[in-house]
């Protein structure tokens, strides 16, 4: 019964990722892949949206804006959806 217990008590610690897109306004995020974004991945990194940066959310939707290393950028929604990243703990 321990063993459930603990099990349980591990996976509600355990970080959860969504996409981009599924973050609402506000929220502050840990990229944790952007492998594919396709030939804009590229561009991506250069403007230092990296896999591990920390980055805003700014306005959720089409487009959806984030913030990272004080530079906005607008990401269409097909991008945002390919985006996997981890809510910040407050």
């Amino acid at each position: 019964m321990s063993t459930l217990t603990t099990t349980t008590s591990a996976a509600s610690q355990a970080p959860r990722t969504l996409r981009l897109a599924e973050v609402p306004s506000g929220a502050q995020v840990t990229v944790c892949d952007t492998c594919d974004c396709g030939e804009q991945q590229a561009l991506l990194h250069a403007m230092g949206l990296v896999d591990c940066c920390k980055l805003t959310v700014r306005q959720a939707g089409d487009p959806c804006i984030v913030e990272v290393n004080q530079v906005r950028m607008g990401l269409c929604q097909e991008m945002s959806r390919n985006i996997r990243v981890e809510l910040d703990q407050d």
